[in-house]
This record gives C-alpha cells, structure tokens and sequence, in this order.
C-alpha cells in the first residue's frame, strides 16, 4: 500500500475554462506506517496497564494531576 499527501489547485485559462490541475504529491507511507506501529504499541501497553493485578498509577510530578489509574489503584485507594 502507498498513502500519499496531495495538494492541488484547479488551472484556467484566460477565458475561465477548467484547463487541468496544478498540485503536488508526497509518499508518506513511511510514517503512516510509523504511525499504525505506534497506535498497536500504545494499545498493547494500555491493554498491559490495565490488566494488571498489581497497583497502577500515572500522575502529572508539576500538579499531581492522575492521568491514568488501573483498576487495581482504584481499589487499593477505595474509588
């Protein structure tokens, strides 16, 4: 599979009639790829966090602000 990134603008001439298209293409398959790898890596390791019997919690140091809590945090601290 190939993903391409185009842009592209309609031409006329002096009479206004459509004359063709002006416009360039980009291959981005490469990151797309890049991109899928990462969403199937994120997803594993949100499946991982999530599963896990053991206590987990990710929270912001500059406020402590919780970003993410499995299960087994949320009974640990009774929510």
């Amino acid at each position: 599979m190939l993903w391409t990134l185009t842009s592209g603008e309609p031409v006329f001439d002096a009479a206004g009639r459509h004359t063709g298209w002006r416009g360039v293409s980009h291959n981005i398959t490469g990151e797309r790829l890049a991109l899928q790898q990462h969403q199937r890596t994120a997803s594993l390791l949100d499946r991982l966090l999530r599963a896990s019997p053991d206590a987990i919690c990710v929270a912001r140091f500059s406020d402590g602000q919780i970003r993410f809590a499995n299960a087994g945090f949320c009974s640990m601290v009774g929510r």
